[in-house]
């Protein structure tokens, strides 16, 4: 019979892994990386939109956007817009919390100024 290991190896197993699994969560859950995550397939790392598409959907790029130019005081048609959807885009309020939301709000505004990445 196997006896289960005890519980101080495993507290100190968790212990070590802890800071492993909170910087990977952590990366996801920075703008940069929620960006990444979701949205360069589409609208590129730079905001300017996957080449090939933008013909066809202006919309994905981000950087001659009205909405996006118009800087904070659309900030709420941009929430809406990454909760809800948008045309072609999908809504992510079933994969992303108010946070990350406003989060990749935040990172959207700052592409036009090449300040997203800080």
């Amino acid at each position: 019979m196997k006896r289960a290991p005890a519980r101080g190896a495993l507290a100190a197993l968790l212990a070590l892994l802890a800071p492993a699994f909170a910087t990977c969560a952590g990366r996801e859950r920075d703008a940069g990386g929620l960006y990444r995550t979701h949205c360069v397939r589409c609208h590129a790392a730079d905001g300017r939109g996957d080449r090939r598409s933008v013909g066809l959907y202006p919309e994905l790029d981000l950087i001659s956007s009205t909405m996006v130019r118009a800087g904070s005081r659309a900030r709420g048609l941009m929430y809406r817009r990454i909760s809800e959807g948008y045309g072609a885009m999908p809504g992510f309020a079933d994969r992303l919390d108010t946070a990350d939301i406003q989060r990749l709000v935040e990172y959207v505004l700052r592409l036009p100024q090449g300040k997203a990445g800080r």
